[in-house]
């Protein structure tokens, strides 16, 4: 409590501008020292100082005479308002230390009635809210300290003529062209109906991001981790995902070489059929402290459970609490999210390109998304979706949003930006998404 006395005596004493916002009243061991703590916030917040009259004026009159004899005590005690951060720095790392002991008295009261997968979930919950609430007093900082790389990241971009995404690049040029790489802290949603190409889309991703080494956590409640190895192999090694699962058509040491190369990238899968928002958080906290983590795939979102009291909700309510928490993971975590959603089938039923409307309970998606995308192939007379695709990004947050065309190869499930169209065995045509030089 030594402290805590400490630390009332140096609020009322003309040390609140360095105290404020950095401990809270919740902070306190003592419940008493909390709500005298609490009324030198309020007189501060009104005054803009605190001094030992202004501040006993207050306990009184709201009747917290207790309150006003602990703080005489305080004044009286020993202190020094030259040690004011080591203060500050005490109480928070007491705090911290209670909070925890409380989480592990809470899953010990939990752990007869939860089965393991939910038990070891709820414990990385709770340890991770109460290791979370020391962060919460962190301090606004001057605008110099983010201009700085602001401004080397521009020099360097003028002086070397070379324009990199901001963000984390996706390795698709048409996409970073739009928005700029995948900022940390957000969710960058593409969406589409089945068959457009969505999981597709999402691996090209991966597999570029990886071969930077860039550490990527996959969790797909929609497709097994064998059927995201093949997508991924045949990416890697041009070989159709046809030809891998059969076995035939295709050079062997190219197929060796390819699932060499993707063996030794730093990507984690989840293919669970069943999986909750809090399950997601959990292992992506296991995973980023043994592995590391600089991206997370979700495929897709609307596979994902929320809480278990959200679980006899609305589909849209559903939707909201995943896409609030998967927001919230994001920016806790500093890592992009990469979701992959569904749209309505409204969409069917009449011509054009996908809107943000389209998206399967999308109020909350829309909030919470910094970059929303949709992919879109017309259908030829014969029914049959064709090669040439439109990314159209209709929500973006960094720059206005825009659309790109691209070509989607069939036989390895590949998106190739017309611009490099050349770049990779061939160009694929716009109708049937066949290479010309494709070999067997």
């Amino acid at each position: 409590m030594g402290a805590e006395r400490a630390i009332i005596a140096c609020a009322a004493s003309g040390q609140m501008q360095t105290i404020s916002g950095r401990v809270l009243p919740s902070d306190f061991a003592s419940l008493t020292l909390g709500r005298v703590y609490a009324a030198a916030e309020d007189v501060f917040s009104a005054n803009g100082a605190v001094d030992p009259v202004t501040l006993t004026e207050s306990l009184r009159s709201r009747g917290k005479l207790r309150e006003s004899i602990l703080l005489t005590k305080s004044l009286e005690s020993r202190f020094d308002v030259a040690q004011v951060e080591s203060y500050v720095e005490l109480i928070r790392g007491e705090a911290t230390r209670r909070r925890v002991c409380a989480a592990a008295s809470a899953i010990l009261a939990e752990a007869a009635r939860l089965d393991p997968v939910a038990l070891c979930a709820r414990a990385t919950q709770l340890i991770f809210d109460a290791t979370r609430d020391a962060d919460q007093t962190a301090q606004p900082v001057h605008i110099k300290v983010p201009i700085k790389p602001l401004f080397e990241r521009v020099i360097k971009r003028l002086t070397s003529g070379i324009i990199e995404p901001n963000g984390l690049p996706t390795g698709i040029e048409a996409f970073d062209s739009i928005i700029d790489g995948m900022q940390n802290g957000d969710i960058v949603i593409v969406a589409g109906r089945p068959g457009m190409g969505k999981s597709s889309f999402a691996m090209a991703i991966v597999l570029n991001v990886s071969k930077s080494g860039v550490p990527i956590l996959i969790f797909s409640p929609e497709m097994t981790k064998e059927a995201l190895t093949i997508k991924l192999v045949s990416l890697e090694t041009g070989i159709g995902t046809k030809e891998l699962k059969s076995g035939i058509n295709f050079r062997r040491e190219d197929f060796s070489r390819g699932c060499l190369k993707i063996a030794s990238l730093p990507i984690h899968l989840q293919d669970a059929g069943t999986m909750s928002v809090t399950t997601l958080r959990s292992q992506a906290m296991r995973s980023a402290a043994q592995h590391g983590c600089g991206l997370i795939v979700v495929d897709y979102m609307q596979l994902i459970m929320p809480s278990g009291e959200q679980r006899n909700q609305s589909d849209e309510s559903k939707v909201a609490e995943v896409s609030k928490t998967l927001k919230a993971i994001a920016k806790d975590m500093s890592v992009p999210i990469l979701a992959l959603a569904q749209l309505n089938r409204a969409i069917e039923k009449r011509e054009g390109k996908p809107q943000l409307s389209d998206l399967r309970s999308s109020g909350q998606l829309e909030q919470d998304a910094s970059v929303i995308a949709f992919l879109h192939r017309e259908r030829n007379s014969d029914g049959k979706l064709m090669a040439e695709t439109t990314l159209c990004v209709r929500k973006n947050r960094e720059a206005e949003d825009a659309e790109a065309p691209m070509v989607f190869h069939g036989p390895t499930q590949n998106f190739v930006s017309l611009s490099r169209r050349d770049d990779h065995r061939g160009a694929p045509d716009r109708r049937t998404g066949e290479r010309e030089d494709e070999y067997r």
